[in-house]
């Protein structure tokens, strides 16, 4: 027995313009090298500039767009550690429980990256997850995920074993 969900995939991350009104865009265009001497007169300094710094980035510049705003990070270009090498899916919830804050945390996280690929034209991939219950122990997890899944809002469905074979033979 096993359960399928439709799950969310990842966004393609913005690129950095520095020093710039609008330091966003969604060219390739990586962050340009360190000058020699940075301009220390700044609103907001951000340390980082992987999915959460960008983020924070965007966020602050939304906020406040005549603020000014440094992003830094060791690296010549952007991602370069774990935002950059993640799975790339979004999480459905459906490992939490729906009063959790993490559940919650997951819901919308989900629903506002979904957005901002829609309304960007961004391309998002909702492959679908199996998961496969192998034994009597299983079979009592997989229940309760389907459970998580429907109190979440995810789209869940119960498989037999023809239709696991046909989807991932």
């Amino acid at each position: 027995m096993s359960t399928s969900t439709t799950p969310q995939s990842s966004p393609a991350s913005p690129a950095v313009k520095p020093h710039s009104a609008n330091p966003f865009s969604t060219s390739s265009r990586s962050a340009q090298p360190r000058s020699s001497k940075p301009n220390r007169s700044v609103d907001y300094l951000i340390i980082g500039a992987g999915i959460i710094g960008l983020t924070v980035a965007r966020a602050l510049q939304q906020r406040d767009p005549g603020a000014r705003l440094t992003l830094i990070d060791k690296e010549p270009h952007l991602g370069q550690h774990a935002s950059g090498r993640n799975s790339g899916v979004l999480h459905s919830g459906i490992y939490d429980s729906a009063e959790s804050l993490k559940a919650r945390f997951t819901r919308d996280g989900n629903a506002a990256w979904q957005a901002y690929c829609t309304e960007r034209g961004l391309p998002l991939e909702r492959c679908g997850k199996l998961i496969v219950a192998r034994d009597a122990e299983e079979h009592v997890r997989l229940a309760t995920l389907e459970q998580h899944g429907h109190v979440n809002g995810v789209e869940v469905q119960r498989l037999d074993e023809t239709e696991t074979r046909a989807l991932e033979p």
